[in-house]
């Protein structure tokens, strides 16, 4: 079987001359413990080492996260890499070419054109880079750095240089390097003198220089701080959009945050790069800003490559305000969990942070407000101002089309109940309201559709709640055996799906709040045969299905999975013991 339009033979090839040693030990420092090497997983942040690579078997796991597999997996994760790309880096260190795309001879010219191209302008980029680096002996860029307080750490993590008032100083260094004029105005780094005047001169001048990285790591952009006094330059420029760069694309600093973000499992998004800079150096490492003057789903896309749980921080005024309220309807559309943590008026983080210190804001960023209920609070700001009934139905037609498109029940009752709360309505009164809404608009509500979706095991507290008794028994289930919870149902279909996070859930806390003892038992046996071959082998796939055929469950197990997979909502699968809808006992 072929991974894409790659050979099976040649991934096998590229893994068997891979050494996954020299592979993890690029991130993680590794002991020797027995036949393995231990050392703190890269994943989750841990003080004890759970983290275990195996050269002889060329996988790895966390006992800790439960993270495991092979050389490919490994650098997929760690550098938010697709398949594809992750082969790619393995090959040029093992010495292996891959197969060209299947494309034609002109398609295949102008690819190699295109990729040619890139390196020419990520090498030009690279160059003035170069030149805005020596000019940080420019007076005013020292002082600026000293009255914000950036030590030549950061000058030197961010890459940080400066441009003097001088007209073409870079033009004239780039010319000398053989940089043609197409090249630096293509690149937005010069530009052509207007009139009859001839030639090109600098776009930044007077500034500092804050290189702009895709996640990646090259460099595509620059934006320029003003270093005058007075004056009426714009305080920012940034570069334009390029062959290299589209803003709505990029985010500042998360090249250098990645590691940190997936291991905290969590991104502080803030508005200004040097609000970024400040953080860093404070040791808050898992900080990011998007270019542009607004969060885009793209910018959060490539965040969600490293977690799913963001917090934004956004500046104590109105434009930090109106900015916070886009980015927490965009947050919530693109799936991501989090807070919205708004500093007291006149403050942004990098003053908050010189004023209070770094522990003040990582506790400011432990409170805030969960999204969903600072979008909700936002719809409701008009009717809470003035308490006119006349505001309610705008406050449900901006509220209910974002509740339905989470597409999951227990954010649309999340929603209910708060703005139950927050309005000083009956529930049932703002479901209706809720449901009006769609309708006007022409839309059915989907929510019952996506009761079936399963949600994240932390959702498991909800499992207290008292459930109805259930009216729609298969005849196949014996009664008193199907006594499952909606809840109880998508969270099996869940863990089925991802094993390693059976073992996680039943090592939780929340494993006790399942209500059926027979699911709880099925679920703890499972869990331990799933840590039990992990353990063995580290880079197998658990396969929960073939392990119900080898040890069937009792009676009163297979109807519970039966109950489980005999949802009216989700199609029935043949799981070992269990049996379709409609199939005898």
């Amino acid at each position: 079987m072929a991974a894409g339009n790659l050979p099976e033979s040649l991934i096998r090839d590229l893994l068997s001359r891979t050494s996954i040693t020299a592979i993890v030990g690029e991130v993680v420092a590794l002991k020797r413990a027995g036949n393995s090497l231990m050392g703190l997983c890269p994943f989750h942040g841990e003080k004890t080492p759970s983290f275990h690579v195996s050269e002889q078997r060329g996988s790895y796991y966390c006992f800790g996260c439960h993270e495991g597999g092979d050389a490919i997996g490994f650098v997929r994760k760690i550098y938010g890499l697709s398949f594809r790309e992750a082969i790619e880096r393995l090959a040029v260190s093992a010495g292996i070419e891959l197969p060209a795309d299947e494309v034609s001879p002109e398609d295949a010219a102008r690819r190699a054109a295109a990729k040619s191209r890139r390196a020419r302008y990520a090498e030009v980029m690279e160059l003035a880079l170069g030149y805005f680096r020596s000019r940080m002996r420019y007076p005013e860029a020292r002082q600026y750095l000293a009255k914000r307080g950036l030590d030549e750490g950061s000058v030197e993590r961010f890459r940080l240089g400066a441009a003097d008032n001088g007209w073409d100083g870079l033009y004239q260094f780039m010319r000398a390097r053989k940089v043609n004029d197409e090249e630096l105005e293509a690149l937005g780094l010069c530009a052509p003198r207007r009139g009859d005047l001839g030639g090109f001169y600098d776009r930044f001048r007077e500034r500092l220089m804050y290189p702009i990285h895709n996640t990646g790591g090259t460099l595509v952009a620059f934006g320029g701080r003003t270093l005058q006094t007075g004056g009426d330059a714009p305080k920012y420029i940034n570069s334009p959009e390029s062959p290299l760069y589209k803003k709505g694309d990029v985010v500042f600093g998360l090249h250098l945050a990645r590691s940190a973000v997936r291991r905290l499992n969590q991104c502080v998004i803030v508005e200004g790069n040097l609000d970024v800079i400040t953080l860093v150096q404070a040791g808050i490492d898992n900080v990011c800003a998007p270019m542009g003057t607004a969060l885009t789903d793209k910018q959060l896309g490539e965040i969600k490559r490293f977690t799913n749980n963001v917090v934004l921080v956004f500046d104590g005024d109105n434009a930090g305000r109106n900015a916070a309220a886009k980015a927490v309807h965009l947050a919530l559309e693109s799936g991501l969990e989090g807070r919205v943590v708004a500093l007291p008026d006149g403050e942004d983080p990098d003053s908050f942070v010189r004023a209070h210190g770094a522990a003040a804001f990582r506790t400011a960023t432990l409170g805030g407000t969960p999204l969903l209920e600072a979008f909700l609070d936002a719809c409701a700001a008009p009717y809470k101002r003035d308490r006119n009934i006349s505001s309610l139905p705008r406050v449900f037609d901006e509220a209910a089309p974002l509740l339905d498109s989470l597409g999951r029940a227990v954010l649309w009752d999340q929603g209910r109940q708060h703005l139950a709360a927050t309005l000083g309505l009956a529930g049932d009164e703002v479901e209706r309201y809720l449901h009006e809404s769609l309708e006007a608009r022409g839309h059915k509500p989907s929510r019952d559709k996506v009761r079936a979706e399963p949600p994240s095991y932390h959702a498991t507290a909800a499992l207290h709640a008292p459930r109805a008794p259930r009216q729609d028994r298969p005849s196949s289930v014996p009664a008193g055996d199907d006594d499952v919870s909606d809840l109880e149902r998508d969270l099996v279909r869940l863990l089925f799906a991802e094993p390693t996070l059976l073992v996680r859930f039943v090592n939780d806390r929340t494993f006790d709040s399942l209500q059926h003892h027979g699911l709880k038992r099925l679920l703890a046996k499972l869990a331990k045969r799933t840590e039990d071959a992990l353990e063995e082998d580290p880079g197998a796939l658990p396969r929960i299905p073939g392990w119900l055929e080898e040890e069937p469950p009792s009676a009163e197990q297979r109807a519970c999975m039966r109950a489980c997979y005999e949802s009216e909502h989700v199609p029935t699968q043949d799981l070992g013991g269990t049996t379709r809808r409609g199939s005898a006992s």
